[in-house]
């Protein structure tokens, strides 16, 4: 990683203070609130990692490769199961999947993907709804904590082994939309223009 990626010990203290001037505020978030309980959550739920009885393929028994799971809030540890990840386009809230409305005209491997894709949403609308129905906090996590939120507490600590810039642009997007993620007073952390054009310029050489 670049020197001036990676940074100086002084520009990650000043990054923390940054940040710190954000979590008495972001903690104290509703969503974040009712989804922080301490949780151990499978990040890997994939089909090898799930057994079944012979009998009945429904029946789960066993759940295998849980070494180095780790406890944390619900709102981190929260995810889609790997089998059940829903296309790119897909569409939160009680709205069922349906294929394009020129589907007839696509060609016969569009039409292929086409209806794989739309499977793949099918599934991942009855786990949504299932999750909503059945376990309200973890949809709370799901889809009501805002990513940059989620992105911030994730990568608060993992700034000397990650670099500065995925908390850097967690900060900018936070006081960016700080009004939408519901607040009515101004953000405690006044970024200078001089610090977007840095944080933006970063960005963009870390993601090359």
């Amino acid at each position: 990683m670049a020197s001036d990626l990676q940074g100086t010990a002084k520009d990650h203290i000043d990054l923390c203070d940054m940040a710190l001037k954000l979590l008495p505020k972001l903690a104290g978030l509703s969503s974040l609130q009712q989804s922080a309980r301490p949780t151990i959550w499978h990040t890997d739920l994939h089909m090898g990692n799930i057994f079944v009885s012979e009998q009945d393929h429904s029946h789960i028994v066993s759940f295998i490769d849980w070494q180095h799971r780790p406890i944390s809030p619900l709102f981190q540890q929260a995810r889609w199961p790997v089998f059940l990840s829903p296309p790119d386009d897909y569409a939160l809230g009680p709205r069922h999947p349906e294929l394009s409305s020129d589907f007839e005209n696509f060609d016969p491997h569009d039409k292929e993907v086409a209806l794989f894709e739309k499977e793949r949403a099918d599934a991942s609308k009855a786990y949504e709804i299932a999750t909503y129905l059945n376990n309200r906090d973890t949809y709370v996590a799901l889809w009501k904590v805002d990513q940059p939120v989620r992105e911030f507490f994730r990568r608060i600590g993992d700034t000397w082994d990650d670099g500065m810039v995925p908390l850097q642009m967690c900060i900018l997007k936070i006081c960016e939309t700080w009004g939408q993620l519901g607040f009515s007073d101004p953000c405690p952390l006044d970024l200078s223009v001089r610090d977007v054009e840095t944080f933006n310029q970063r960005s963009i050489k870390y993601k090359q």
